[in-house]
């Protein structure tokens, strides 16, 4: 399943083979941590979505860039996953949509050209969630403010009290790797 995607620069095998384009030790735990009753929130679409949809309840999945949208719409479409709900969006329809406790896992891996990740943890506060899922987590671009933070400086300026984080990192990803952030009474 997960053979030979370090090689994978433009995300295309992981669709094809319905896994996300995180660390390959980060989706072996996912896969160990999702649960079929879960809702999960992601920014960012792809083999990701496809994953999630195979073992949780629902996907509600926001893609920012429009070519890319269509593609995995098709896709979503063509399988017949009426367990998940895309959307396109740019920053400004973002605000509002979600409310406290709606997901039990979120995953922030979008394009940063319309939103930077920070945005968008800050528009999710306070997090409830059981899974926090971030990938490139130490990447300038995508996190510009959080990626200078420690662990626990991060988990303290997003209240992340009683979440632990557990840290995959692969020399063939740029932007460190992937964290997941497990709320310890929750999982």
């Amino acid at each position: 399943m997960l053979e030979g995607l370090k090689d994978d620069k433009t995300g295309r095998e992981t669709i094809k083979r319905g896994v996300p384009w995180l660390t390959a030790e980060s989706i072996l735990r996912l896969d160990v941590l999702l649960t079929k009753d879960m809702r999960v929130l992601e920014f960012g679409s792809g083999g990701s979505t496809l994953f999630f949809s195979k073992r949780c309840k629902s996907v509600d999945s926001y893609e920012s860039d429009k070519t890319w949208y269509n593609k995995i719409f098709r896709i979503v479409e063509s399988r017949k996953l009426e367990n998940v709900n895309m959307t396109f969006f740019k920053k400004r329809n973002l605000q509002s949509k979600f409310s406290k406790g709606e997901y039990d896992c979120i995953l922030i891996d979008n394009a940063v050209k319309v939103a930077k990740r920070d945005t968008i943890l800050d528009m999710l506060m306070p997090i409830t969630s059981k899974l926090l899922i971030l990938d490139n987590y130490s990447s300038e671009k995508g996190f510009p403010l959080s990626s200078k933070l420690s662990v626990d400086e991060f988990m303290s300026m997003y209240s992340l009290e009683g979440y632990r984080a557990e840290t995959y990192n692969s020399v063939f990803w740029k932007g460190g790797g992937t964290r997941i952030y497990i709320r310890e009474d929750k999982c």
